[in-house]
């Protein structure tokens, strides 16, 4: 076996790495904890992430992996997880990244709502902070000649940003982004937990640059402090709509507590519009500083985080032995369980000689290991006795298991048994004895001179033989119905079965098949005492399946689940018959059933038909503007695509006439809707002015001068109009008004302006037009516009002396005038 396909059981070595233990598993591909070890005692623990084997043969995602992964690999940022190697070792690609003994934020989250708290604020500041000056790192990187790189890491998520014990924030995953969603699109993955923290841009699938970054982060800081994701829904369509309206409720309103500057952080971060957002990650990084430096006194962040994880999440804190958590992500994978296997790289094709430490004993067990592929020591915890036991050699595979070597002679013995094959013929028949009792080989019979009868031999005594205990295997698996085979033996009972009659103290291997299931073996001995009862859960074969529609953008639903829009690859199709139905708004339902039965991925296109037909909208008179659902669409005549599935609002308007109104469905193969518009009634209009002569004009294009009238065929429309009045070339006022069907309607404006005169205390008499009179200083309040004559009176020795003056007063304007002097 080579040495790869061992990594894969996490036993052995990739490359210069030795593998110490499988972290995660998923749909890209495997985790492991690693060391990597050189001369002078060196050592060095990191993560190793390996494609698995089978996506090699994708050549795009190769390339789109490998791309992103020498991008990525540039970074080198105390918050951004370091990748040491981006290698390859028998066909198979691997990243050597930093090792960060901690937990992903996600996993902190999820502790916190479990015991119905939240992360305090303080440190869900902190750790975002530093998350952003990472961002703003990678976002600004530029190639040797300065042309910006334009990285953007596209699936910032809780999982992806881990936090270490010792209170450091690192974002892990960067530049695999793509890669990572073209296997979502082949497994059907994606959708299932990513989209929640998706921006606007990247759902409508447009162009994204570090405000999609912005964006995504902001939802990490508001589930962070509410313990909530501001974008929920029941379905993955429901989500998807929810962000694409970025309409969200500010943190304070679910933790009333919070200071109001994060309020106007989250919003502005979760802003629809990239333009609206934060313009980079460090903007947004200095103004979590400024309210944790306004709100809380924190000394050292990173220590008072440290010590909150340690308090709560003390057992991933053993600093004594192997890390038992990695924080670090696989795209579509869920973390495994651990053992305590410890990995020891031995050449292929060498015998080797391991030695096994015991916990609790005192001295190792020895033994040769013949297999060829990798030796393995294995820590074993068991009974006080258990350094007595003679220990098996374990390789990765069951047929190396079952060529286990029994354990050596002792060395010492072999001198002695020389001499004494030199001393044998003087020994015989007594060394023969003692050579088989030693040597464990079986003595020569006698040779018989006299050959004995057959009733001689029929009545010899027996050898007396004790046979074995025999005992029942109980077998149950989940789902029950499995075939069952004992050592290569089909039995007819199938799963939940006893199996009767087998020999205890014996090994026997057993194998369940069922139909949609993963093959299931293992080996099991009898016991002679107890109960034998094996359980089995049945893992199911899952087989990818894309669904797609003409056009694309259908609701899917998969036995009744809402799974998403097409085009949509599903990679957890079991064994089966599945129905699948397609609902798109304007075409009509499809629906279709499939059944998987071998592992071959299925790919399904179905056309949709139409629920829409062209129409030809037709007006009498024609010219009148058609709109559709509130929409504007043209002036008739108008053709235009309407649904036939569902009944529509069609409304037409045109000058001088009622609007007319079409609610209903359009029938099938009907060509042609042709709607009559009704005139309005013409009514006469009286428009009056002080001064007169004003010019009016009637909606634009009618005009006339005050006074006037408008009546019979020169008569207006019953309902709303638009009047402007002009004077000596300048608009004075705009105004709308409403006509009646009955009733004078009639409209008069007066334009009005100001005449101050200026004067000393009591300097005269003031006329104005001879009408009205004031005592200077005074002020003409509400003058008609244009011309005025001014009379200016004083008393001067008994005399009366009068002045006259013309004055043109403007609309909204105050004319000074200055009292004339009188000698």
């Amino acid at each position: 076996m080579p040495q790869q396909e061992q990594s894969a059981l996490g036993i052995g070595c990739l490359g210069k790495y030795e593998l110490l233990r499988k972290i995660a598993s998923g749909g890209m591909g495997e985790v492991f904890l690693a060391r990597q070890v050189g001369e002078g005692g060196f050592e060095k623990i990191l993560a190793i992430k390996r494609i698995l084997p089978h996506l090699t043969e994708d050549e795009t995602f190769v390339r789109m992996f490998l791309d992103e992964a020498r991008t990525s690999a540039r970074l080198n940022h105390v918050n951004i997880v370091q990748i040491y190697e981006l290698g390859k070792e028998a066909g198979v690609h691997f990243i050597a990244m930093e090792y960060v003994h901690g937990l992903d934020l996600r996993r902190i989250l999820d502790r916190q709502r479990e015991a119905g708290a939240v992360l305090p604020p303080a440190l869900s500041l902190f750790v975002i902070r530093e998350a952003l000056t990472g961002l703003h790192y990678a976002h600004r990187q530029t190639t040797l000649d300065g042309t910006p790189l334009g990285i953007v890491h596209r699936d910032i998520s809780p999982q992806n940003i881990l936090v270490s014990y010792e209170g450091e924030v690192k974002i892990a995953d960067f530049g695999i982004a793509r890669a990572a969603n073209r296997i979502s699109e082949a497994t059907g993955g994606m959708l299932k937990g990513k989209i929640a923290y998706m921006s606007p841009e990247q759902v409508a699938g447009k162009e994204m640059g570090p405000a999609s970054d912005i964006f995504s982060i902001g939802i990490v800081l508001y589930e962070a402090l509410t313990g909530k994701r501001p974008f929920e829904g029941k379905t993955s369509l429901e989500i998807l709509q929810a962000i694409r309206r970025a309409e969200v409720s500010p943190p304070s309103t679910i933790e009333p507590g919070l200071p109001p500057q994060i309020d106007e952080i989250v919003c502005r971060a979760l802003a629809r519009s990239p333009e609206d957002r934060y313009p980079d990650a460090r903007t947004m990084a200095l103004a979590l500083q400024e309210v944790l430096n306004a709100e809380w006194e924190m000394l050292d962040p990173a220590a008072e985080l440290s010590e909150y994880l340690k308090e709560h999440f003390p057992e991933g804190n053993t600093p004594t032995s192997p890390p038992s958590e990695l924080a670090a992500t696989v795209v579509g994978g869920e973390e495994v369980p651990l053992d305590t296997t410890q990995l020891e790289c031995v050449p292929p094709g060498e015998a080797t000689e391991t030695e096994t430490f015991l916990e609790g004993a005192s001295s190792p067990s020895r033994w040769i290991g013949g297999e060829v592929g990798m030796t393995v020591t294995q820590t074993l915890a068991g009974t006080p006795q258990a350094s007595d036991m003679a220990l098996p050699t374990l390789v990765g595979t069951p047929q190396s298991r079952q060529a286990m070597k029994e354990p050596p002679s002792s060395p010492w013995k072999w001198p002695w048994l020389l001499l004494l094959l030199l001393l044998l013929p003087l020994l015989l028949p007594a060394g023969r004895a003692w050579l088989g009792e030693h040597l464990r080989i079986s003595p020569s019979p006698p040779t018989l001179k006299t050959p004995l009868s057959r009733k001689e031999v029929d009545r010899a005594p027996a050898l007396e033989t004790v046979p074995p205990p025999r005992r029942t295997l109980r077998i149950v698996s989940h789902p029950p119905g499995a075939t069952i085979s004992i050592n290569g033996e089909h039995r007819p009972e199938r799963t939940p079965a006893e199996i009767p009659d087998l020999p205890a103290g014996t090994r026997v291997e057993i194998l369940l098949e069922k139909e949609g299931f993963e093959r299931w073996h293992d080996s099991r001995k009898i016991e002679a005492e107890g109960t034998n009862e094996l359980t089995a859960d049945l893992v199911p074969i899952e087989v990818p399946v894309t669904i797609d529609s003409e056009p694309q953008g259908a609701e899917v639903y998969l036995d009744g689940v809402d799974v998403g829009l097409t085009r949509q690859t599903l990679g957890s199709v079991t064994f089966g018959e599945h129905r699948v139905k397609l609902v798109k708004p304007g075409y009509r339902s499809a629906s279709f059933t499939f059944r998987v039965t071998r592992r071959t991925p299925l790919s399904f296109v179905k056309r949709l038909s139409p629920l829409q037909q062209e129409v030809s909208i037709v007006s009498d008179p024609p010219g009148a503007s058609v709109i559709l659902e509130g929409v504007p669409q043209g002036t008739t005549p108008l053709r235009l695509p309407l649904p036939t599935d569902r009944k529509i609002s069609l409304l037409l308007e045109k000058e001088g006439y009622e609007s007319a109104h079409f609610e209903g469905s359009v029938t099938p193969g009907k060509g042609e809707l042709v709607l009559t518009l009704t005139p309005l009634p013409l009514v006469p209009l009286k428009i009056d002015s002080r001064p007169q002569g004003i010019e009016v004009v009637l909606d634009q294009n009618r005009k006339g001068q005050t006074p006037l009238v408008w009546r019979g065929k020169r008569g207006v429309t019953v309902g709303k109009h638009e009047l402007t009045f002009r004077y000596a070339g300048r608009t004075l006022e705009t105004r709308t008004i409403s006509v009646g069907a009955e009733g004078d309607n009639k409209v008069v404006v007066t334009f009005h302006g100001r005449i101050a005169v200026r004067a000393p205390q009591d300097a005269g008499t003031v006329l104005l037009d001879g009408e009205r009179n004031c005592l200077a200083p005074c002020t003409f309040a509400d003058v008609v516009i244009g011309k005025h004559q001014m009379t200016f009176k004083r008393v001067i020795g008994g005399v009366e002396k009068v002045k006259t003056r013309d004055v043109t007063v403007e609309f909204g304007q105050t004319v000074e005038v200055e009292f004339p002097f009188f000698e």
